[in-house]
């Protein structure tokens, strides 16, 4: 694709990100690429973490580890590693190496796709800026991103390492961390893909009370997700099977025991598993609030992403319940993980719709 330089006064008349023309579309498919592989990254890792098979490598190389066992002697020398640490002895004991294969690829695979998604990222740039065709906003966009996404392979680590020790569980802290940042990359990549989408399309930013109501949403969710990791963390959503009520209380015996008091809203599994259930339960109700403004009061202007943002957190909320109701089934906790990936991107799709005034 031949290239041609924009003069200043147009990259300001525009507000362009990028100094050439035709450029946009090439930036565009290397976000969506992006966005689609950090996507499927976090997705991976729940599975990883719902099938738990987070601990079955034991060690992090970062190059040693690129390839996977190919003998019988490789995978018993790493089957062997695994049963030296407390997650063997004390829950997988009798584990067959059959078992640990499968445990060990949903690990291996996780670990592949992050050091893929480094190399869609740092070799194209590194590309773009020998072209030098990528304007300053973006370098600087783009160079944040991969230092958080470097960041992120070791916080992987650091948390794996935490489950290594006397109590084979990660540390729901470090959990949430990772998870938080995994979330925080995907919404930037998400946000910028939208805005390249509609590039040379200019819309006049529209702050009305729907898209102001996204303001609050959108960061709203990523904190009832974070309380949802907690529950992750200290498998509180097995401690009761009941949904409203728990075990016939709202309160069970137990609420905000521990002292320091500060300590309920991460430790606590009865106070974390109420704290969960309060914020779905008030995030669904905004949702319908939401749904029937748009629909009451700009009836003009309802769309169909309007209706998928209620349909999605109709499905989370009744998944949510099957789960809790079933002793947290594999299957159900995927769909319930990845259920939340789809809301969060709806609601940050809709948001951007409203800003910028598209009809889709």
């Amino acid at each position: 694709m031949k290239l041609e330089k924009m003069t200043s006064i147009e990259k300001n008349k525009h507000d362009v990100h990028v100094k050439y023309y035709g450029f946009e579309k090439i930036l565009y498919y290397w976000f969506l690429g992006g966005t689609i592989f950090v996507f499927s990254m976090i997705v991976l890792g729940g599975i990883t973490r719902i099938t738990d098979s987070g601990l079955s490598m034991v060690d992090w190389n970062l190059f040693m580890g690129v390839m996977p066992p190919l003998s019988s002697e490789q995978w018993s020398y790493l089957f062997n590693e695994y049963k030296k640490y407390p997650e063997y002895n004390l829950i997988n004991l009798g584990m067959t190496l059959s078992d640990f294969k499968v445990i060990y690829w949903f690990e291996y695979s996780h670990r592949i796709l992050g050091r893929l998604i480094g190399l869609y990222f740092i070799i194209p740039f590194i590309f773009f800026l020998y072209k030098k065709i990528l304007s300053k906003r973006d370098i600087i966009f783009i160079f944040i991103l991969i230092l958080l996404g470097g960041f992120q392979g070791f916080l992987g680590w650091y948390m794996v390492k935490s489950g290594l020790v006397e109590n084979p569980d990660v540390s729901q802290y470090r959990l949430a961390a990772h998870y938080s940042l995994a979330l925080l990359i995907y919404l930037l990549l998400f946000w910028n893909t939208l805005c390249l989408k509609n590039y040379g399309i200019i819309h006049k930013k529209n702050f009305s009370g729907i898209s102001l109501s996204f303001i609050i949403f959108i960061p709203w969710l990523f904190f009832v997700f974070i309380s949802g990791v907690f529950v992750a963390g200290t498998d509180a959503g097995l401690l009761f099977n009941s949904y409203p009520l728990m075990d016939g209380y709202f309160f069970p015996e137990g609420f905000f025991d521990l002292s320091p008091k500060i300590l309920n809203f991460f430790e606590n599994k009865i106070t974390i598993n109420i704290i969960h259930r309060v914020l779905t339960l008030i995030t669904i109700l905004f949702v319908i609030f939401l749904w029937l403004r748009v629909f009451l009061i700009y009836k003009s202007k309802i769309l169909i992403r309007h209706h998928f943002l209620i349909l999605c957190i109709i499905f989370q909320f009744v998944v949510g319940i099957i789960l809790v109701s079933y002793s947290i089934p594999n299957d159900y906790a995927i769909l319930h993980h990845i259920g939340a990936l789809a809301l969060i991107s709806l609601a940050v799709y809709s948001f951007h719709g409203e800003l910028y005034g598209t009809r889709k």
